[in-house]
C-alpha cells in the first residue's frame, strides 16, 4: 500500500504511515480540524530504496561506527536525490492531488511533511531533524517527497538517531493543502520552561513557520487550563512574518502598524487552548500542538507530546542544581538577569558572589528602604537572586515596591527587565493624596531631593577613598599585608557598601531626568519615540559605556563617504564579501582600531 488518505482507518497505523501521518489520522478520526491530506506510506520507501539499490548502504549505516556512518549518508542522500521518482507512484499522487484540488482552480500549493516511524514519540520528537517543504505545486510534489526521503540519511538526523538508541529508519511522507492563514503559531498544554499548570501559546501572522523557527518575536498569551481564560499576554516585536506566495513561501514584512497589535482576539486565544486540551485529554499528558487561523476558521496541523524534562516537571539528579541556589520564594518568583548580566557576565565564582553579590544586595536594600518601598528585615526577600552560578534581579520583588511607593511606576521595573507594558501605570495617582498615603509620599520626597542635594558631594568623596585606596594597595603592600588586613579590605561593611549606594542612587535620579526629558520631548517636540531624547544625551561626554556606539557611528559615516563600501553594505553579501571589500580599503585600519 503506497498511498492513504489520512480519514482512512489505515493510516493510523504508525508502522505504515510515520508518527506524524498516524498521529494526524488519529486527530482527524476524533473529529479536530485538520487539514485534508494523504500519507505515502513506509511501504512506498522501502519499495524505492530497494529497487534503488540502496539497501546494502542503508544496512550498513545501522551497524557502523559515526565517522563511517557520515560517509554512507551522504552517499544515501546523493543517490536518492539523484533517483528518478517512480513514474507509476509519482501518477498516483498527481491523481491524488487533483482530487484534493478540486473547487480551487488549480492554484494550491502543498506542504509535505516527514513522517518517520520513530518521530514525534514520547521519548523523542525528532523535531527539526527531518526536513518539511512548504509551498510546493502540484508538478514539484515528487522532488519535495525525494528531498523529504533523502533528510533522513542526513549527518544530524543520523546522529539523533544513534544518540537515543532509535535503529528505526522508514519514513513516510504527509502531503497536505497549505492553508494560507491570517495567523498561526504553536500551543502548549503546561509551560515549556517551568513546567507549571498553565497554558501557552505563541502566534504570528502568516504561517507558524515564522514561530517555529524563531524567526520573528512571537505574541505570548498564557491561558487558564480549567476555564480557559487568558492570564496575561506579551506583545512580540512581529518585524516579519511567512506567507504562501505565487512562488511558495517567502518571508515579508509585517506592516508597522501591527507589528506592536497583538494578532489574536480573546475568542481566539480560548479556542486555541480548548483545542490544545482536547489533544492533551487523547494523548492523556502533555503535548504541544501547531495551528492556524484561516479565513477565521481554526485548524490543527500537527500535534506531539512534550517530551523537555522541564515542561514534564523531572526533577533534576541529585547534585545538579548547585547549593548556593537562592530558595524561591512563591510569593516572588519572577527574576530577570538583564541588566546585571552586563556587569556581572557569564558564570560569577563563589567568591566573587559572597563580595560583589553582597555590595549590589546592600546598595539596592539601602535604597528602597530608606523610600519605604520595602520593610527592614533581615530575613525578607532578597533582591537578588544566584542561580546556576549567573545573578538574577527579584522582578517581582521590585514591581511589588514600585506599586507601594508614591512616584514610582511598575512600568520602570518592566521596561528595564521584561519589556514595555500594554498598558502604562501612572508614576503619582490621586490615592497617593489621600490621607494614609501622604506619610509615604513626602518620605519618598524628601529622601529624593536629599540625595539629590547630597550626590555631588558623595561622589566627590567616593573618588578620594578610591584613589586613597589605590595608592596604598602597591605590590609591596599586598606582599608585605597580613591576612587579617586584606580581608578587611574586602570584608562587607557598610563603608564597604558606600560606592555602591552612591551608585545605585546617581542611576535612578539619572533615569528620573531622562524619564522627565523623553516626557518634554514628547509633549512639546512630538518626540513620541523618543529618539529626540535619546540623540540629546548621546553627546555626553566622559561616558566610557557610550563610547563604542559613537565611535561605531563614527565609522559609519566613514563608510557611507564611500560609494563602494557603501555599496557592499548595502548589498546581500554575505559577512566574508563584505569583510574582504573592507580589507582592500584604506578604511580597514579605522576598522582595526575600532575593535
Amino acid at each position: 500500500m503506497s498511498l492513504v488518505d489520512l480519514r482512512s482507518p489505515e493510516a493510523t497505523s504508525r508502522e505504515l504511515c510515520g508518527g506524524k501521518g498516524a498521529e494526524l489520522a488519529r486527530l482527524m478520526g476524533d473529529s479536530l480540524p485538520v487539514p485534508d491530506g494523504f500519507v505515502v506510506t513506509t511501504d512506498a520507501f522501502s519499495w524505492f530504496v530497494e529497487t534503488q539499490g540502496l539497501t546494502p548502504c542503508r544496512t550498513e549505516l545501522r551497524t557502523v561506527d559515526s565517522e563511517r556512518s557520515a560517509v554512507l549518508a551522504e552517499q544515501l542522500r546523493r543517490r536518492i536525490a539523484g533517483a528518478d521518482f517512480p513514474a507509476s507512484l509519482e501518477r498516483d499522487i498527481l491523481q491524488k492531488l487533483a482530487d484534493f484540488d478540486q473547487g480551487r482552480q488549480g492554484d494550491s500549493l502543498w506542504a509535505v511533511r516527514s513522517s518517520a516511524i520513530a518521530e514525534d514519540t514520547d521519548s523523542a520528537s525528532f523535531a527539526g531533524q527531518y526536513d518539511t517543504m512548504l509551498g510546493v505545486r502540484a508538478g514539484e510534489v515528487t522532488g519535495a517527497i525525494l528531498h523529504t526521503w533523502g533528510s533522513m540519511f542526513s549527518e544530524r538526523a543520523v546522529r539523533y538517531r544513534r544518540e537515543r538508541g532509535a535503529t528505526e529508519d522508514r519514513m513516510a511522507v504527509v502531503v497536505q493543502l497549505l492553508l494560507r492563514p491570517d495567523t498561526a503559531g504553536v500551543c502548549f498544554t503546561v509551560d515549556p520552561v517551568s513546567g507549571d499548570d498553565r497554558i501557552v501559546i505563541n502566534a504570528n501572522y502568516g504561517l507558524g513557520e515564522s514561530v517555529v523557527g524563531g524567526h520573528a518575536a512571537p505574541d505570548t498569551y498564557v491561558v487558564d487550563p480549567h476555564s480557559f481564560t487568558p492570564m496575561s499576554h506579551v506583545t512580540g516585536n512581529k518585524k516579519t512574518q511567512v506567507v504562501a506566495g505565487e512562488h511558495g513561501v517567502e518571508t515579508i514584512d509585517v506592516p508597522a502598524d501591527m507589528q506592536r497589535t497583538l494578532c489574536l482576539a480573546p475568542d481566539q486565544v480560548a479556542d486555541i487552548a480548548k483545542l490544545a486540551a482536547a489533544v492533551h485529554a487523547l494523548h492523556g499528558k502533555p503535548v504541544d500542538i501547531e495551528w492556524a487561523y484561516e479565513n477565521g476558521r481554526l485548524f490543527l496541523l500537527q500535534a506531539r507530546s512534550i517530551t523537555s524534562s522541564s515542561a514534564a516537571s523531572v526533577q533534576p539528579p541529585p547534585g545538579w542544581t548547585p547549593a548556593n541556589n537562592t530558595p524561591i520564594d512563591a510569593r516572588y518568583p519572577l527574576y530577570s538577569n538583564g541588566n546585571i548580566s552586563e556587569v556581572m557576565p557569564g558564570c560569577v565564582s563563589p567568591l566573587s558572589w559572597d563580595h560583589t553579590g553582597r555590595l549590589i544586595e546592600h546598595a539596592f536594600r539601602s535604597q528602597l528602604e530608606s523610600l519605604g518601598a520595602i520593610d527592614r528585615a533581615q530575613d525578607g526577600p532578597k533582591v537578588l537572586g544566584f542561580f546556576f552560578h549567573r545573578p538574577y534581579v527579584n522582578v517581582s520583588l521590585l514591581l511589588e515596591a514600585a506599586a507601594r511607593t508614591p512616584g514610582m511606576t511598575p512600568d520602570t521595573v518592566l521596561e528595564e527587565f521584561v519589556g514595555k507594558p500594554e498598558t502604562t501605570t501612572p508614576a503619582v495617582t490621586a490615592t497617593d493624596f489621600l490621607p494614609h498615603r501622604l506619610p509615604r509620599l513626602w518620605r519618598v520626597v524628601r529622601e529624593v531631593l536629599a540625595h539629590a542635594r547630597a550626590l555631588p558631594a558623595r561622589i566627590e568623596a567616593c573618588g578620594r577613598t578610591s584613589e586613597a585606596d589605590a595608592a596604598r594597595c602597591t605590590a609591596r603592600w599586598l606582599a608585605e599585608a597580613s591576612d587579617e588586613t586584606l580581608l578587611d579590605q574586602v570584608r562587607m561593611s557598610d563603608e564597604l557598601g558606600i560606592p555602591s549606594v552612591v551608585h545605585v542612587w546617581a542611576s535612578t535620579l539619572a533615569s528620573v531626568a531622562f524619564t522627565q526629558l523623553r516626557r518634554r520631548t514628547a509633549l512639546w517636540l512630538g518626540d513620541q519615540d523618543g529618539a529626540l531624547a535619546s540623540e540629546l544625551v548621546t553627546g555626553i561626554e566622559n561616558l566610557p559605556s557610550a563610547e563604542p556606539a559613537l565611535e561605531l557611528h563614527a565609522l559609519s559615516e566613514k563608510i557611507a563617504q564611500s560609494s563602494e563600501l557603501a555599496s557592499v553594505f548595502r548589498s546581500e553579501a554575505g559577512d566574508w564579501a563584505v569583510l574582504e571589500a573592507l580589507r582592500r580599503d584604506p578604511l580597514y585600519a579605522d576598522f582595526e582600531e575600532f575593535l
